[in-house]
């Protein structure tokens, strides 16, 4: 995840800075750090970015495609590893199959 890339999704959920940060556990300082670059983002920064993103499309009632098709097939192979099952959801089967995991 790039600074703009983070910028673009704060956007897209209608946060503030101040309201992404806390939403993250992160201090203001430290947002803008990242936000601005000044900071590298780690894979842990941007998972908990997804995880925010799915929080809020899942409180808000929204279908699971709102979601882009890469990041949830990963949420359903998150899912498949841990029970040994893999359910698509009913939304995917008009999507682009993707490879099944194992």
């Amino acid at each position: 995840m790039t600074p703009a890339h983070l910028l673009s999704m704060r956007k897209s959920l209608g946060l503030s800075q101040t309201e992404m940060a806390e939403e993250l556990g992160l201090s203001l300082a430290d947002y803008r750090n990242l936000e601005s670059g000044r900071c590298a983002i780690l894979r842990l920064h941007a998972l908990a970015v997804e995880r925010l993103a799915m929080a809020r499309v899942a409180r808000a009632g929204g279908e699971p495609m709102a979601l882009p098709l890469a990041l949830l097939m990963d949420v359903i192979g998150i899912y498949s590893t841990i029970d040994g099952t893999l359910t698509e959801p009913a939304s995917t089967a008009t999507a682009k199959k993707q490879p099944a995991f194992h």
